[in-house]
């Protein structure tokens, strides 16, 4: 509606070939591929809209009018900035790991306000990301929640308020795989970041971001089948098998003095690989779960998982 709106017949590009244009830049910077949907939203932030899900078109088309280009290639420049951060600061490889897409226009808004953070505002924008992400905040696309937010950011970035994220408490590790849940992403991501190093069968690390860019979700393997937990979040592992070959199948088929360090650097306690050695599937999920689970819970204690409100100033001890 938006692009028809604006349309200009002296301008070859729509507002939808401009959107286009920038998710290909974003996928050619190695991150993927990203929605339409925040890159469209990010730019309406930035015309000082909060209402980003629910806009009037016709009057945000009126207030854009001639400066849409201008806006659009703010909004670009913004996102690229928030897609460094998040690559390089938050720990998030590959677009399709960032648990809520409402992630990547609220970054982009502050890198548009506020291009060179400090350390102390980048650290604190850090706890901000992982809080958002174990939380409930945006599931189900929650507009108020997303309008809320988008002012708070702006505040920060500008500088007339602390950041903050009020009424927001992690949520606990979900039982099920599911790519499509939000915290399941956070978890995944975590488990990324903590585990850096991993192996492959032949003892050689394996790399992991070429892994998840290439294959997307279905590079988590179910590790064993055949019980009634198969489905868990624990049960599955980045591990590329030959052709027709199971996971647990292709780790039982290893020498312990390979198998011990593969286990390890991919979060297998050795109580879990025992179960798994003893074909104990179910003990083997519990274990796993319950070292998983434990280890994430000190991460969230450690970057504040029970804090809503971040002020700067306070951190630098002023």
């Amino acid at each position: 509606m938006v692009s028809a709106l604006t349309y200009q017949a002296e301008h070859a590009d729509t507002l939808t070939d401009r959107i286009s244009g920038i998710r290909e830049s974003i996928a050619d910077s190695g991150f993927g591929d990203v929605a339409a949907e925040p890159v469209f939203q990010t730019i309406v932030a930035i015309t000082g809209e909060d209402d980003v899900q629910g806009a009037r078109w016709t009057a945000l088309a009126d207030r854009v009018g001639n400066t849409l280009d201008g806006i659009v290639g703010q909004a670009e420049v913004a996102l690229h900035r928030a897609v460094r951060f998040l690559r390089y600061e938050a720990g998030v490889p590959v677009a399709w790991l960032v648990p809520y897409p409402q992630q990547l226009t609220l970054l982009a808004l502050f890198f548009h306000h506020r291009p060179d953070p400090d350390g102390a505002q980048g650290r604190a924008l850090v706890r901000w990301f992982w809080n958002i992400s174990w939380s409930t905040a945006f599931v189900g696309g929650n507009a108020f929640q997303l309008r809320r937010a988008l002012h708070h950011i702006r505040a920060y970035a500008t500088g007339r308020a602390p950041l903050r994220l009020p009424g927001q408490q992690p949520q606990p590790l979900p039982e099920r795989f599911d790519t499509e849940d939000g915290r399941v992403r956070a978890f995944l991501l975590w488990e990324l970041n903590h585990f850096g190093q991993r192996y492959g069968l032949d003892g050689e690390p394996i790399d992991l971001v070429d892994l998840l860019a290439r294959s997307g979700p279905a590079a988590y393997r179910r590790i064993v089948t055949g019980t009634r937990d198969a489905a868990s979040i624990a049960n599955r592992i980045v591990l590329p098998t030959p052709p027709g070959t199971p996971v647990r199948d292709a780790l039982l088929n290893l020498p312990l003095k390979l198998l011990r360090p593969l286990t390890v650097s991919h979060g297998i306690p050795p109580a879990a690989l025992a179960q798994l050695l003893a074909d104990h599937r179910e003990d083997f999920i519990r274990e796993r779960t319950a070292a998983l689970d434990s280890l994430e819970q000190q991460f969230i204690q450690q970057i504040g998982g029970e804090a809503n409100t971040w002020n700067t100033s306070q951190e630098d001890g002023s």
